[in-house]
């Protein structure tokens, strides 16, 4: 196997910045001074090949979170650069962040905000596959809505049955609701990169 220094690397993350500007408080106003920026992500360098896994660690308020959304390009990035499969995803046009966004997605920890309740978990699953429109056939989107649940191991033995046609994550165990929200990104595509941030209090991790 090929050590992951002789590859190229799958993101390319350079000089990453993230700043948001503050609002002016009270005291600013009296003492007459320009509120300074919050300096969220301060120079980010790494690469990640193919099959890594990387964890990131800190303190709340460090950055975590912010980071893993630049990466999803759910915010811009103040400076640096970021690259995916040789790609800046920052100058992309509408039609390559199409496709960016069927590779690249996030996993929100907490299943009882990223589920939507009023959807079965079946429609939860389907769903992407819909948006993206990658399979027009419905025998062809519930065949792999049946595979992606049984790769989960969450799936009843028939995607068509009564149970996951209509039941919802409110009646799903936590673990099943995690699994579920996970499942819905593998439908889009085969993704070579996903990024999962944890959003619980006692702290968050990404991992590509």
């Amino acid at each position: 196997m090929d050590r992951a220094e002789d590859r190229e690397p799958l993101v390319e993350i350079d000089g990453l910045r993230k700043l948001f500007d503050q609002s002016q408080g009270i005291i600013d106003t009296v003492l007459g001074r320009e509120p300074q920026p919050v300096r969220a992500v301060d120079g980010v360098s790494l690469d990640i090949h193919k099959g890594d896994i990387v964890g990131i660690a800190g303190e709340s308020g460090c950055g975590k979170t912010t980071l893993g959304k630049m990466l999803v390009k759910l915010h811009e990035p103040t400076e640096g650069a970021i690259r995916f499969d040789g790609n800046d995803i920052t100058e992309m046009t509408r039609e390559e962040e199409r496709e960016f966004r069927k590779r690249v997605q996030m996993i929100f920890q907490d299943p009882f905000e990223s589920l939507n309740p009023r959807m079965t978990v079946y429609d939860t699953i389907a769903e992407p596959l819909k948006i993206n429109d990658m399979v027009g056939d419905y025998d062809a989107r519930r065949d792999r809505v049946k595979q992606v649940l049984e790769d989960a191991a969450s799936a009843p033995r028939r995607c068509t049955s009564t149970r996951s046609r209509t039941s919802s994550p409110a009646g799903s165990a936590s673990g099943s609701r995690s699994r579920g929200r996970s499942s819905s990104t593998r439908t889009s595509s085969s993704a070579t990169s996903r990024c999962r941030c944890s959003t619980c209090r006692s702290g968050r991790a990404c991992s590509t």
